[in-house]
């Protein structure tokens, strides 16, 4: 079963227990515990810093890697972030991540 079968199959499930309950916020701590476990830092939405230029500043500080390095690890994460959720594109993970 593919990702988005199994999606569709667990969406569906829930609607039929409960038609009230909504998954996104699953979704978004998968994608943040995903991000951290990958990159060892924590997502702007978590750690409180604004998207992009500043979250790459806040990497690079962290790792103690050049900022170039940081842009690329968060390009990768987010990608490999997209791709599990389905989405396969990084500009998706933003609503998950910050």
């Amino acid at each position: 079963m593919s990702i988005k079968s199994f999606q569709s199959w667990a969406w569906r499930e829930h609607q039929r227990i409960d038609p009230t309950y909504k998954t996104h916020g699953e979704r978004k701590h998968f994608a943040c515990e995903y991000y951290l476990a990958l990159t060892r830092v924590l997502p702007p939405v978590k750690a409180g810093v604004a998207h992009g230029k500043a979250h790459h500043e806040y990497m690079a500080s962290q790792l103690n890697i050049l900022l170039q390095q940081a842009r690329e690890l968060d390009k990768e994460a987010r990608m490999t972030i997209s791709k599990s959720l389905g989405h396969h594109r990084v500009n998706i993970t933003s609503a998950y991540l910050g």
